[in-house]
């Protein structure tokens, strides 16, 4: 078995998952990660909108989730500007 004995996965796991996170050296992927959580809305807003003018540019009828994440996201659009106008 080695000088470790049957503990050398247990020690890979600590090298590979726990090190790095004591270490700093995941601090970037994680600042990385949560500015796109921070920013999904922004970054990934129009996602619905383009796959629904693709299948009508194309003739094709649009898929039921996309049309209902685009009728979603125009509520939303619409009361947001309806709040807006009504405090204005």
């Amino acid at each position: 078995m080695g000088q470790h004995g049957g503990h050398q996965p247990q020690l890979r796991a600590v090298r590979r998952y726990v090190a790095p996170r004591f270490q700093g050296q995941l601090d970037a992927i994680y600042d990385s990660r949560d500015w796109v959580e921070e920013n999904m809305r922004h970054v990934f807003g129009g996602t619905n909108t383009a796959m629904a003018k693709a299948f009508t540019d194309a003739g094709k009828p649009v898929p039921e989730p996309i049309a209902k994440a685009e009728a979603e996201r125009l509520a939303r659009k619409a009361a947001k500007e309806s709040e807006s106008a009504e405090s204005s």
